[in-house]
């Protein structure tokens, strides 16, 4: 009653927005840690940033093996990342947990600063990241 006396639809519209892409096949979620509110316990983290990465066959797929390093890479930006098994997710999402830094970034520099239309939020899940591995022979 409340939603629809402040002009909102009564009913919630899940929107994924954005599809992914041949070039940027994976949709990046960012959830919460609950070890740590927002970034502060984060910001002196010395630790490679991980991505979860499910099923493990998305990543064979891309010849990635579980604990290397890649990087992972939007329109926007790329950070480096430890790759990791998450079982959990269905494929084609892949997660870094909110409020991670790394030594070159955080998980910002991938995406947008795209507002929603649903109470001037942040507009989340609207951001596709391919995986590379990195070449350390250049």
């Amino acid at each position: 009653m409340a939603a629809n006396m402040g002009g909102l639809n009564k009913v919630t519209i899940l929107d994924l927005g954005m599809s992914a892409t041949q070039e940027y096949p994976f949709r990046l979620v960012t959830p919460h840690d609950i070890k740590s509110t927002n970034s502060q316990h984060f910001r002196n983290h010395t630790s490679e940033v991980e991505v979860y990465i499910p099923p493990v066959e998305d990543a064979k797929m891309l010849g990635i093996e579980m604990d290397e390093q890649i990087k992972v890479v939007s329109q926007l930006g790329e950070i480096t990342a430890i790759a990791k098994p998450d079982g959990h997710m269905p494929r084609g999402v892949v997660k870094i947990m909110e409020g991670t830094w790394c030594k070159d970034g955080a998980v910002n520099k991938l995406i947008s600063a795209l507002m929603c239309s649903y109470g001037d939020q942040a507009a989340y899940y609207d951001t596709f990241v391919k995986l590379t591995k990195i070449d350390f022979a250049k």
